[in-house]
Order: structure tokens, then C-alpha cells, then sequence
């Protein structure tokens, strides 16, 4: 829950930081999606109030694991793929994976999984964090353990994995 609680606000700074960089690129930028790779603020467009955060629990789950020195997995699953127009493939597969981290999210009642299905017929599988349930444990903040230095933490994983990156190519 502390990883979280933590994270969570790293997340809404760098999404602050993005949109003011492209407003000072183009003046006439507006917010109308509040996303990076890996994170996601749903936003009720009649109030404007948070609604939910989506997470990408695979780039969670490396940081989370970096920074524990945990070894939270994936767990791979096939289902026989369907598309509208066409009804059921045969022979074709579409690959979904469930993270280990969302899995323990669930187990303490941080969030769910979701399945959502486009007009298309294309299915995706999302983690939720629901904004109500993120307000209610920061109450408790100061119950879960500190994490010391922890956004420096979080800066020096992203580093290392931008250097891996840059290896690669």
C-alpha cells in the first residue's frame, strides 16, 4: 500500500510536468488525456472529479520488484479470439496476463481487474485503482511503513532502465 500511496503521486507530477511542457510547445494545447505509458487518470467529463486510475501493472511490477528486490511474476492465459464482424477465429489466440502485482493489489483491496470490450470486438485486460479506495487508505497514511528517499529511488530505477534500453539498440 505504501508503494501506492508513493507512486501514485510521482505519477500525477510527471503527467503536470508532460502537459506543461507541450503547452509551452503549443500555447493552444488542451488536456484532454490525462496518460502516460503506464498510468492513466479517468476523469468524470460532467464533474471533473478523478474517477479511477488505470495502471499498466507490468511496468508496475518492474519497479515494484526493483525496488523490494521482490520477484512478482506474470501468469499468461489464452482465450480463443472473437471479433465482431467475424465471430470466432479458429485456430487464433489472443494472449491476456495477469501481474503479480495487481493480484496482491486485490488481495488487500486496493483495486480490481477489469475486462473491457471495444465496439470492435477487442477485449483488453486493465487494472483499476478506484479513486474513492486511493483516498480512503491515504487517511492511513501514516500507519504503512516509510519508504525513505523514495522518489529518488524510483529516479535512479528509471535511469537504469533507460540505460539497459539504450545498451540494447
Amino acid at each position: 500500500m505504501s508503494f501506492i500511496l508513493n507512486y501514485i503521486p510521482i505519477r500525477v507530477k510527471d503527467l503536470v510536468k508532460e502537459a506543461e511542457n507541450r503547452k509551452r510547445g503549443s500555447p493552444n494545447y488542451e488536456i484532454k488525456h490525462r496518460h502516460l505509458s503506464d498510468f492513466h487518470i479517468k476523469v468524470d467529463e460532467k464533474t471533473g472529479d478523478v474517477v479511477c486510475f488505470e495502471v499498466d501493472t507490468k511496468k508496475w511490477t518492474h519497479i515494484f520488484n526493483s525496488l523490494f528486490n521482490e520477484e512478482l511474476k506474470e501468469s499468461k492465459f489464452l482465450v480463443k479470439e472473437y471479433r465482431k464482424s467475424r465471430g470466432l477465429i479458429p485456430n487464433r489466440h489472443e494472449t491476456f496476463s495477469f501481474w503479480q502485482f495487481g493480484d496482491e493489489l486485490v488481495k488487500v483491496g486496493i483495486g480490481y481487474w477489469a475486462f473491457e470490450m471495444s465496439s470492435g470486438g477487442r477485449v483488453t485486460l486493465k487494472f483499476i485503482i478506484p479513486n474513492f479506495i486511493y483516498k480512503a487508505i491515504k487517511d492511513y497514511r501514516q500507519e504503512f511503513s516509510l519508504i525513505e528517499n523514495f522518489e529518488e529511488k524510483i529516479n535512479e530505477i528509471k535511469k537504469q532502465k533507460e540505460s539497459k534500453k539504450l545498451e540494447i539498440k
